[in-house]
């Protein structure tokens, strides 16, 4: 086991210094690094891909765009979308089901992130944050996942915490998948309502 993570550690190091490399390139060079990736023909085929399933109503595309909008590092509205993508005649349970498989697979990178890589990520996320979050899962434990996945409350980032805070998979899972029915299906009864 710490062979394998003096491994990965040795990966992870690697990876940030060829990040390191092509940044100071980008600086040296005046590149503005996201023009340059509008140019790269996968992430232009990936947008382009992900938007025509979406154009099309298909739940593939529905699934893929909240698997990548609920990354913790990409703070997103994403109840807003998913109350959007009823307003476009999407099938409900479909896209019930689309949108709870999408922010499942995101918010278990986000959990796997804060388990395994918390230390070397944790200069990213605010300390205040971590500390007030992880006050209240010593606290108030499952309830307060139930409770941060049944409102529309930043549970990206908080995901994040609970791994970083090795919380025990099982009921972490329980607590967010149960949480995040209960979002949606409120959600598509405000629907209804208006």
């Amino acid at each position: 086991m710490k062979e394998m993570r003096k491994k990965l550690l040795l990966f992870l190091l690697a990876v940030v210094s060829i990040v390191l490399i092509v940044e100071f390139i980008f600086i040296l060079y005046k590149l503005n690094p996201l023009e340059y990736l509008k140019t790269l023909p996968i992430i232009r085929e990936i947008i382009t891909a992900v938007v025509l399933l979406l154009e099309n109503k298909n739940y593939v595309g529905v699934y893929l765009f909240f698997a990548s909008a609920a990354l913790f590092f990409f703070p997103s509205p994403l109840e807003l979308f998913y109350y959007g993508f009823l307003q476009q005649d999407f099938s409900f349970l479909p896209l019930y089901a689309a949108t709870l498989l999408g922010i499942l697979t995101a918010q278990h990178i986000n959990y796997g992130l804060g388990r395994f890589f918390g230390k070397l990520l944790r200069k990213w996320v605010n300390e205040k944050t971590i500390a007030k979050y992880q006050r209240k899962i010593e606290k108030q434990g499952h309830y307060f996942i139930l409770v941060m996945h049944a409102f529309p409350l930043p549970y990206a980032i908080f995901n994040f915490v609970v791994g970083l805070s090795h919380y025990r998979y099982g009921k972490w899972l329980a607590m967010a998948v149960s949480g995040l029915m209960f979002n949606f299906v409120l959600i598509y009864s405000i629907f209804l309502l208006f």
